[in-house]
Order: C-alpha cells, then structure tokens, then sequence
C-alpha cells in the first residue's frame, strides 16, 4: 500500500497517485501568495533568488520539447541559465521591456552581492538583475508577462 504526502500549511494529505497534479497545483498557489504591498520590500536579491528557481524550471520543462536524454537536457539548461547567458539575453530583449520591468532589473543588477565563479562581474550583475525581474513578475503573480519573457529568453539562447 502506497503512503500519503503529508505537508504544511493546511495539513494537505496526497495520495502518490494524485501527487503529480494536485500537487504541483498546490505549491504552485501557495509559493505565489505573497502579499502584493511587501514585494517592494524584498531585496533584488531575493527577488533573484525566487527568478532563478522560476527560470531554471522553465528552462527544463521546455526544453522537454528539444530532447528527453538527460544528458543533453542538463547541457543544454545549464547553457542556457549560466550568468554568461542570462546577461547576452537580457541585452537581447532589453527593448522588449517596459521601463518598470528596466526599473526592476538595474535594482537586481546593483545589488551587493558575492564574486562570480565562471562569469565576469558584469556578467553576474546582469543576470542577478535578469532573475530579480522574473522573481518579481512571479512573486506577481503576472505569469503572462513571465512566460513572455522566459520564452524570448529561451529562443534567444537556445543553440
């Protein structure tokens, strides 16, 4: 007998067989029900940290359409979200955005954070400031204006 998922907030208890939907469905609402008047208040670089889960999930689940061998999947996504690419692709749709969305990026990208590894400084800050745009549309809950801009970041880097 399979056991059930058990987790908070409201004790919601799943059953394996219905996990893939409900589930998914469940956290999607409650990671996305953040009070409107406090996003202002969060630091672009929490922000960042929100857009680069978002991204990196979008990323994978779309590039399901390209290929289903892992390998080539874990390639190709980390290609794509490296800062190096992040920051060629912001300054590829920077003329897509709206100057509140512009507003949202050079907060991310000022924001003090840690050297990069594998990217230049600049590189870094721009993506930063790329994933606290995506982290705020989504904290939004503007998922249009999300997929919109995930899905011109995708062609744009995509190989």
């Amino acid at each position: 007998m399979a056991s059930s998922i058990n987790f908070p907030p409201g004790n919601v208890t799943l059953h394996p067989d219905d996990a893939s939907e409900i589930l998914t469905t469940e956290i999607n609402h409650r990671a996305a029900d953040f009070p409107a008047e406090e996003i202002k208040t969060l630091s672009p670089l929490v922000l960042a940290h929100v857009g680069d889960a978002y991204f990196h999930l979008y990323i994978r689940t779309r590039l399901l359409q390209v290929t289903h061998n892992i390998t080539r999947l874990h390639d190709l996504s980390a290609q794509i979200v490296s800062a190096t690419a992040q920051a060629k692709t912001y300054h590829a749709i920077e003329n897509f955005l709206t100057d509140d969305e512009r507003d949202i990026f050079r907060r991310g990208r000022n924001a003090k954070s840690h050297a990069p590894r594998k990217a230049t400084v600049a590189e870094y800050h721009a993506s930063t400031g790329f994933e606290a745009l995506l982290g705020e549309l989504y904290l939004r809950k503007n998922f249009s204006r999300l997929d919109e801009i995930c899905e011109l970041a995708f062609r744009e880097a995509s190989p």
